[in-house]
């Protein structure tokens, strides 16, 4: 479940996703299905974090994406991307509180993750 490619984000026109772009070595590839990429550029104005992780169902899991987790059944989170501390947090969807626990060690204890759905909060 847990591939870290930190240089992978999720290319958006607003709320729209439309593509993704990933950098290897000096060399940038762009995708709109995040199977078959290519040197042609995607035009974005927004983007979001992929986490390193994938849900149950093999989906990427990106900065802005509604999760559930396995080891917290009750509760959904949005999974956040700060940029000043460059790291992930988990945003309670209910209380918007942020967990004290590291994302990253979170999701990659959890036996599964499902990936609901994504909120855009430009």
């Amino acid at each position: 479940m847990i591939r870290r490619e930190s240089n992978v984000i999720r290319l958006r026109q607003g709320s729209q996703i439309v593509g993704f772009r990933k950098r290897v070595q000096n060399t940038v590839f762009y995708s709109r299905d995040f199977y078959a990429w290519s040197g042609e550029t995607i035009p974005f104005d927004q983007h979001d974090q992929f986490s390193g992780f994938h849900d149950k169902n093999n989906k990427p899991v990106f900065a802005g994406d509604i999760i559930r987790i396995s080891s917290q059944p009750k509760h959904y989170f949005i999974l956040h991307f700060d940029e000043v501390l460059g790291d992930f947090l988990l945003v309670d969807f209910e209380t918007n509180i942020t967990s004290d626990a590291s994302a990253v060690q979170t999701l990659s204890e959890a036996k599964s993750i499902t990936r609901i759905s994504t909120v855009f909060i430009n």
